[in-house]
């Protein structure tokens, strides 16, 4: 949608749980796409959850705002939204032909031939980890992260992180960070003395604190249940660079492979073009369910190059060509 303009054709629905979910139904709406429905799958008891934390996220109450005006809009427009939807299934042949859900502990089916999922935002740390930069199980945004200072100083020198890269915060929360790591990197360059760093910091580290209020209520609204994360079918394929299945990982786990990066030496899962991007943390949470331990005590992938997907032309083109 944002970068090539591509929206789904008619008849489409969305499921999931998370903000952004939320704001695609909108855009979709505005971009003239027809919905079938909307299916939150939230739980509820995720409200009690969040509701210690909703007195600081009136702090950032434009947020609240601008989430209370999509869901009105998408209202006033007919579109059916269900909440505290779950057992989510697609159903279908050679391809989708349909979905089943549970909703008010009623089964339903609705037919349609495009379902798009999302369960929220996790990031981008693929870069870090091949740098080799020290890693940490964030609990709240249920993912790992790169360790880091105020500043955004990683564990190895010289390399600083800002943004969606160290974690969800929103875009002007990236573009504050950028600005500090970049006040420290100057300051790390001996071309800034500490004081006038920190005075120049100053504004920046306030708004992103007032941006940052509401995450803590965002994160337990929308915490997913670990049922979701770490028990699908046997037979679900959650590596689709290699088509590793849920039940193969759990087989390694089973013959003794408690470590993520064991299971993957052992079944290819994270080993294809993608490089683990896209299995990562799935395979994270199934290893730990398996094995009866936490997340973190399982551990991740390590990174490993390329970063992005590379063609053989584009690496042939890394290397000038010899001249006489």
């Amino acid at each position: 949608m944002k970068a090539h303009g591509i929206v789904p054709a008619d008849g489409v629905v969305l499921a999931g749980s998370g903000p952004l979910l939320l704001l695609l139904a909108w855009q979709y709406l505005h971009a003239g796409v027809k919905m079938k429905a909307i299916l939150d799958l939230t739980p509820v008891r995720n409200h009690l959850r969040a509701l210690p934390h909703l007195p600081r996220a009136l702090l950032a109450g434009h947020y609240l705002m601008k989430g209370m005006s999509y869901m009105k809009g998408l209202k006033r427009s007919g579109i059916s939204t269900l909440h505290n939807v779950s057992e989510l299934q697609a159903k279908g042949k050679n391809q989708l032909e349909s979905i089943r859900f549970v909703h008010q502990g009623r089964q339903q089916t609705i037919e349609t031939d495009l379902l798009l999922v999302h369960f929220g935002v996790i990031p981008h740390s693929h870069l870090s980890r091949a740098a080799g930069c020290q890693q940490h199980w964030d609990s709240s945004q249920q993912c790992w992260r790169p360790q880091r200072d105020d500043w955004g100083q990683s564990s190895i020198d010289g390399i600083l992180i800002a943004g969606d890269g160290a974690a969800i915060g929103g875009a002007r929360t990236a573009e504050h960070a950028g600005r500090l790591a970049a006040l420290q990197a100057v300051h790390l360059l001996g071309r800034m003395d500490s004081r006038e760093r920190n005075r120049l910091a100053r504004n920046d580290r306030k708004w992103m604190r007032d941006e940052l209020h509401i995450r803590p209520f965002l994160e337990a609204f929308y915490h997913i249940p670990g049922k979701l994360l770490s028990v699908p079918y046997d037979e679900t394929i959650v590596c689709r660079c290699e088509e590793v299945t849920a039940g193969e990982i759990r087989q390694a786990v089973a013959d003794g492979h408690s470590d993520s990066n064991q299971v993957k030496f052992l079944t290819r899962c994270g080993m294809g073009p993608c490089q683990g991007r896209q299995c990562a943390d799935a395979v994270a949470h199934i290893v730990a369910a398996a094995g009866g331990q936490s997340v973190d005590q399982g551990g991740q992938y390590r990174g490993r190059p390329p970063v992005t997907p590379l063609t053989l032309g584009q690496l042939a083109s890394l290397v000038p060509e010899e001249t006489e």
